[in-house]
C-alpha cells in the first residue's frame, strides 16, 4: 500500500511533510513541495487496516497543525493523484483504482499543457474518459506515453 501527503496550503515547508511521513515509514519521497508519497508496505501489524492507518495519518498531521489531505491506495499513481485532488482522508480498496480516479477532471494527471490540450480538444474531461480510450489508438497518436495514459 502506498500513502500520498498532500498540503492544499502554500504555507507548510515539504520538509514538515516528510518529518512526518518518516513518522510512519523510512520509505518516504517528497516531489517537492507536495506531495510526498510513503511506501507503507509491512506496516499491517501496527495499524491491521489502512482505514486505521489514515486515521493514525491524520492525527499526525492535525497535531503538528498542518493542513494535509491523505490518501492511502495499493498503486502509487493513484495514491499521489488523490491526494492531490481529494480534501481529508482517501482510501481506495484494491481493485477499487479506476473507479476512484475516473471522476477526477484531467488536469489532476499533471500532463504536458500540449497534452492535455490535444484530449480537450477530442472533447476529454475526466480521468475515466482517457481510460476508456483504446490503447492501441493511443499508441498510435502518442506513441509509448498513449498505453502509459490508460494504466494510469
Amino acid at each position: 500500500m502506498f500513502g500520498g501527503l498532500h498540503s492544499p496550503s502554500p504555507l507548510p515547508r515539504a520538509d514538515a511533510l516528510v518529518e512526518l511521513a518518516r513518522e510512519f515509514t523510512p520509505r518516504v519521497e517528497a516531489r517537492t513541495p507536495s506531495p510526498v508519497l510513503l511506501d507503507l508496505h509491512g506496516l499491517g501489524r501496527l495499524w491491521p487496516t489502512p482505514d486505521e492507518l489514515g486515521r493514525a495519518l491524520v492525527a499526525a498531521a492535525t497535531a503538528r497543525s498542518l493542513e494535509t489531505q491523505v490518501a492511502l491506495a495499493f498503486s502509487r499513481t493513484v495514491a499521489l493523484v488523490l491526494a492531490r485532488s481529494c480534501p481529508g482522508l482517501t482510501i481506495v480498496p484494491a481493485g477499487a483504482e479506476a473507479a476512484a480516479l475516473a471522476p477526477l477532471p484531467l488536469e489532476k494527471l499533471a500532463l504536458p499543457q500540449e497534452r492535455e490540450e490535444i484530449l480537450r480538444r477530442w472533447g476529454l474531461r475526466t480521468i475515466g474518459d482517457v481510460a476508456r480510450l483504446p490503447a492501441r489508438g493511443l499508441a498510435e497518436r502518442f506513441g509509448p506515453e498513449g498505453p502509459r495514459l490508460v494504466r494510469l
